[in-house]
């Protein structure tokens, strides 16, 4: 059976999230991955990176009008 659960790691243990389904003392096989970062998370940090001068360049009526931006439609009027 393999399962896979969330655990921190605190002063040298693994500490599950939730219980385990298994005996005591009885004898497992672990693999540890790190957590990766989620899209969201990725996103941020590459949003994050970016120069200023890019941002700044940025259409301040993006939000209002983003059917110009995104598919070439005639602006709309403000």
């Amino acid at each position: 059976m393999a399962i896979t659960v969330q655990a921190v790691y605190e002063n040298g243990v693994l500490k599950p999230e939730k219980p385990l389904p298994f005996k005591e003392h009885e004898k497992v096989n672990i693999t540890v991955e790190e957590k990766q970062p989620t899209l969201a998370e990725r996103i941020v940090a590459l949003a994050n990176n970016l120069p200023p001068e890019v941002v700044d360049a940025w259409p301040t009526d993006g939000a209002s009008q983003h059917d110009h931006y995104l598919y070439g439609a005639p602006k709309r009027p403000e």
